[in-house]
């Protein structure tokens, strides 16, 4: 019965080990064998700060799509969009501002999204606040504003 002791100690210590990197994968060389798997983890809009246009303008963003261990994944190809629809946005993330004729009326989010590629793993994505600077003169005339009865 002796020799099991250390046989269970050493089967104990292994069990630990594999739960401790599930639980805090960063502390152990099962991250590093998954950062190097080429599996996207994270997408990064940049700019990642608000930005303010004017109608018309136009503002490129780019996404950076990061595998596990933090580095860049070339050739991933993200989906561009923006809700609600304050501007358009082309595939390689070129954000032209089209709408805002009221201060509420121009304010959304670019969003960049990533699928998994694995069934039951969610998509990634980031997106950006962008503000449409409203312009009231694209508002169509009240009605009954065309004579005002004085002359």
């Amino acid at each position: 019965m002796r020799a099991l002791a250390p046989a269970f100690a050493a089967t104990l210590a292994l069990a630990l080990a594999v739960a401790a990197t599930q639980l805090w994968p960063g502390g152990s060389s099962a991250s590093a064998l998954d950062a190097v798997d080429g599996t996207a983890a994270s997408v990064e809009v940049i700019p990642h700060v608000e930005q303010v246009l004017e109608r018309g303008h136009a503002q490129r963003f780019r996404a950076i799509v990061r595998d596990r261990g933090g580095a860049p994944l070339e050739g991933a190809t993200v989906t561009w969009s923006v809700t609600p629809r304050v501007g358009t946005i082309d595939a390689t993330g070129l954000f032209v501002a089209t709408r805002a004729c009221l201060p509420w009326d121009g304010i959304g989010i670019v969003t960049a999204t990533l699928p998994s590629g694995v069934r039951g793993r969610p998509q990634l994505s980031d997106g950006v606040l962008v503000v449409v600077h409203y312009d009231p003169g694209c508002l169509p005339p009240p009605s009954g504003s065309e004579g005002d009865g004085q002359r």
